[in-house]
């Protein structure tokens, strides 16, 4: 599976950041993520006017799993490589 990982930052406060993840059920290619991620995020980000997003990747399950574990081992969280620039 792949997931949309966003970096999003609050409009009211844009200094307090967070990441969200979306799951895409879709059986696609890293490419074809990184092509249909931007008509995901506006339909996302229709119901969430109070958000900005300030950076997005794609990341397959495989990938998680290697960052929940150096998560665990360092105890701080991977940042987030791709944007939207």
């Amino acid at each position: 599976m792949q997931w949309l990982i966003l970096t999003v930052c609050f409009v009211a406060n844009p200094d307090a950041c967070e990441e969200r993840r979306i799951p895409i059920y879709a059986a696609m290619s890293p490419m074809a993520c990184m092509m249909g991620a931007q008509a995901e995020i506006v339909a996302w980000k229709e119901v969430r006017a109070e958000l900005d997003v300030t950076r997005w990747r794609c990341s397959t399950d495989r990938e998680r799993k290697v960052v929940s574990t150096s998560r665990d081992l360092d105890g701080e969280a991977a940042g987030v490589g791709t944007t939207s620039d």
